[in-house]
């Protein structure tokens, strides 16, 4: 899906990003420059013990353990290290790009707060949920899967305490999920409605909907419409003969 996803961002941005990219280790940085041999610039590999060494570096020891024990735990330190550091467009490796988002996406200096996308529903967990933000529970819902971010994503003792909360639960994305989504509730934004479709009302359709028609910038293929992703990935390929 990664491959899928440079791709297509590859041929629809103006201009080409710098990319970070984070490993579980299950892929070494010569693997990577193997297979995205054809992207034109150089790409960063942060192993896993980079971004745990990172999180204890900032204070966050917690967040270094989570990172361990948990794919999702990687995810969440990669970006509240990064972020301090310099700005960060974090995206899932299941988002498909049509258009370039540098106008909507605005200017990376103004990226103090965190901004992610609108969901129509969007699974969190419940009990942290309550504990923390119980707006988390209201509508609209917060998908983490794209977040924008240069500085804190929230204060430093409520990342720790939600992070406690989520590292007797490592396979559960939800509660990295309800992290996010806290952040974006209580001192975040949502990003353009148009930035991101994330929806899955034509899986069972003939026709897929049209990124472009609707005026959609990426498309991000949660679970239930994953397999449309490959079929539009294909059509990107075959638009390029």
């Amino acid at each position: 899906m990664l491959r899928e996803s440079l791709f297509s961002l590859y041929r629809s941005w103006n201009s080409l990003p710098e990319i970070t990219v984070v490993s579980d280790g299950s892929w070494m940085a010569q693997e990577f420059a193997e297979v995205f041999a054809w992207w034109p610039m150089p790409i960063t590999v942060l192993m896993r013990e980079e971004i745990c060494l990172a999180a204890m570096s900032a204070g966050f020891r917690e967040l270094a353990d989570y990172a361990r024990e948990s794919i999702w735990g990687l995810e969440l330190a990669a970006l509240t290290t990064q972020a301090k550091q310099h700005p960060v467009l974090y995206a899932d490796t299941d988002i498909l790009w049509f258009k370039d988002p540098a106008l909507l996406l605005g200017d990376p200096a103004l990226w103090a707060k965190p901004r992610a996308q609108r969901e129509s529903n969007c699974h969190q967990r419940r009990d942290m949920a309550l504990r923390h933000c119980p707006q988390v529970l209201e509508p609209p819902f917060v998908n983490g899967g794209m977040v924008a971010l240069h500085g804190e994503l929230m204060t430093p003792a409520l990342l720790r305490n939600m992070v406690q909360d989520a590292l007797p639960h490592p396979l559960d994305s939800s509660c990295e999920q309800t992290i996010k989504a806290a952040a974006i509730k209580l001192g975040g934004e949502f990003f353009p409605e148009k930035l991101s479709l994330v929806e899955f009302d034509d899986v069972h359709r003939f026709r897929s909907r049209n990124m472009k028609k609707e005026g959609y910038y990426s498309r991000h293929y949660v679970t239930p419409a994953r397999q449309l992703l490959y079929r539009d990935a294909l059509k990107l390929r075959l638009e390029c003969l």
